[in-house]
């Protein structure tokens, strides 16, 4: 917790415990270990302008949401870089 003590701010609490990372690169062997990611991120754009463009449900990204969250982090757990490029 963040409290002002004598005019000075300080953290007070439990430690903040930081996320496990992982080093990771571009992968350069087919077939391309991003594509699935790709086309989910590619899918969730879709999702998102629609709910911009024509008032879809925020709450149907949800699922897609999660899924890229899997799937990049499975490429990166493999050390691999997730592309964040456009599926086709």
């Amino acid at each position: 917790m963040l409290v002002q003590t004598n005019g000075k701010w300080g953290f007070t609490g439990a430690a903040i415990q930081f996320p496990t990372v992982f080093p990771f690169s571009p992968a350069n062997v087919p077939p391309d270990p991003s594509a699935a990611f790709n086309q989910t991120l590619s899918k969730l754009l879709q999702q998102l302008e629609a709910c911009w463009m024509t008032g879809a449900s925020f709450f149907d990204t949800l699922g897609t949401m999660s899924t890229l969250k899997s799937e990049g982090q499975k490429l990166i757990q493999q050390k691999i870089r997730p592309e964040f490029l456009w599926a086709a």
